[in-house]
Parts: structure tokens; C-alpha cells; sequence
């Protein structure tokens, strides 16, 4: 049995009305997961851990691209064994760690202490984040405690 024109119309509207209203809403229909970052604060400084479905050497390697966008960061250490690097940047020290998870993703923590110039150490981890989740294409978004 044929649908009639107008339920046709009417069950078009209606699919065309509720994917504009999930995409308005923030849900991404094309199943995109966004990775939640979140930040605390501890001893003079903050740490950001976040979850990414990418491998942890690709989530090192990327950590390294991500660090030479910053020519005035001088990097103290890296180790790939454990996936971290060790950068000093204006008075700020940050480390950051790639780790697998049991779930098979990739747990990114990023510390940096708290800094005499320009950038907080909030605002230089998240930076960290930032710039090595634009290098691995990921999107995500930012959970305060």
C-alpha cells in the first residue's frame, strides 16, 4: 500500500525537525564522540586528564608535534618508553604523559605548575591539550571539578 503525499510530507518535516533539534542540542549525529578533559588544581599548579580513542604513541607523537608550535619552550626531557615529555616554558614546567587504559584508549595527563608569567598553569595545560588534540583531530570539551 502506497503512502500518501501528505503523510510523506508530514513524516519528512517531522524527521527534518528532530535532527535540527538534536544538532542544536549539541548531540552529533554523525557519532562523533567528544573527549572530556578534565581540569584540577593541585600544589600550585593544574592537571588535565583526558581520554582519547587514539594509540598512546600516536598521542606521544602528536604531544611532540604540538611542542614545535612553541619555540620558546626549551624540552627538558622525553621519554618514548613511558610516552612523557618535560617542558619548561617561561617559568612554567609541564609533563605530559600518554598511558593505554585497560578500556583501550589512551589517558592523557597533563601537569603544569604555576607560573610567575603570562599564562596560568590552567591555561598553559590546557593549551597542552588543545594543541595536541587539534594535531590527532579529536574534539573535546572541558569539565571543571
Amino acid at each position: 500500500m502506497p503512502i500518501s503525499r501528505n503523510r510523506f510530507v508530514h513524516t519528512s518535516i517531522v524527521s527534518m525537525l528532530l535532527c535540527a533539534i538534536l544538532v542544536v542540542s549539541g548531540c552529533i549525529i554523525t557519532g562523533v564522540i567528544a573527549t572530556i578533559a578534565v581540569v584540577a588544581k593541585a600544589g600550585g599548579g593544574h592537571t588535565i586528564t583526558v581520554e582519547l580513542e587514539k594509540p598512546p604513541d600516536e598521542v606521544y607523537q602528536a604531544m611532540l608535534r604540538a611542542l614545535v608550535k612553541y619555540p620558546e619552550a626549551t624540552l627538558l626531557s622525553k621519554d618514548p618508553a613511558t610516552r612523557t615529555i618535560e617542558v619548561f616554558k617561561l617559568k612554567n614546567e609541564i609533563k605530559a604523559t600518554a598511558m593505554a587504559t585497560a578500556e583501550g584508549t589512551t589517558r592523557l595527563i597533563v601537569k603544569a605548575s604555576a607560573g610567575e608569567k603570562d599564562q596560568s598553569s590552567e591555561e598553559l595545560a590546557l593549551k597542552v591539550v588543545e594543541e595536541t588534540c587539534k594535531e590527532l583531530g579529536v574534539k573535546y570539551q572541558v569539565v571543571r571539578d
